[in-house]
C-alpha cells in the first residue's frame, strides 16, 4: 500500500496482525514507474494495478521486517518536527508588531512547547539509547556523516532531526 500520511499505519498493524505481508511504498516511486511504464491515467484500479507491479518488481523492502520501536521513533521523530514548527512560526509572528495581548499569548504557548520540546527530546533520546541498532557513539556518527550535523539517530534509523535541537 502507499504510504499516505499517516492513514495507512492503522491498516497496515491490522494486516500485519492477521499475518498477511504488508509493505508501505513512496508514493512518488509508484508514480514515477507508472510513468516510466506509460501509465499517466490516474484512477484507483490503475494505482493498485501500479502499486502491485511496483511491489513484485523492486523486491527490496521484502526482507525488511516490522520494526514496531522503529515506527514509534519515527512517529515520534515527526512529532518533534510538527513542534519545531509551531515554535518557528510563532517566532516569527513575533518579529512584527502585535497587540500586547497576543505576544503575552505567544510568548506562554513559545514557554510551553520549548518545556515539551525538551522531555520530548529526552524521551527520543532514550528510547534510541535502549534500541542498540539506532543507538551510535558520536565518533561513529561523524566517521559516518562527513562533517554532516550530528543527531543522535543514525543511519540505521535514518530520521534526521531525532536527537537534540542543535540550536
Amino acid at each position: 500500500m502507499e504510504a499516505s500520511g499517516g492513514y495507512e499505519r492503522d491498516w497496515a498493524k491490522v494486516l500485519r496482525n492477521a499475518e498477511i505481508e504488508v509493505r508501505i511504498v513512496d508514493p512518488k516511486r509508484v508514480r514515477s514507474f507508472a510513468q516510466s511504464a506509460g501509465r499517466l491515467a490516474k484512477n484507483d484500479t490503475i494505482d493498485a494495478e501500479m502499486i502491485a507491479w511496483f511491489a513484485e518488481t523492486f523486491d527490496e523492502a521484502r526482507g525488511q521486517a516490522y520494526d514496531e520501536t522503529r515506527e514509534q521513533l519515527h512517529q515520534m521523530v515527526n512529532a518533534r518536527q510538527a513542534l519545531k514548527g509551531m515554535q518557528a512560526k510563532l517566532e516569527s509572528q513575533g518579529e512584527h508588531g502585535l497587540p500586547a495581548a497576543v505576544q503575552r499569548m505567544h510568548a506562554r504557548i513559545l514557554k510551553t512547547i520549548t518545556v515539551e520540546l525538551v522531555k520530548f527530546e529526552a524521551a527520543i533520546a532514550a528510547m534510541i539509547q535502549a534500541t542498540p541498532r539506532f543507538y551510535r557513539t558520536r565518533r561513529d556518527h561523524r566517521k559516518r556523516s562527513r562533517n554532516r550535523p550530528h543527531h543522535l539517530c543514525c543511519a540505521d534509523c535514518r530520521h534526521a532531526g531525532a536527537g537534540p535541537s542543535q540550536q
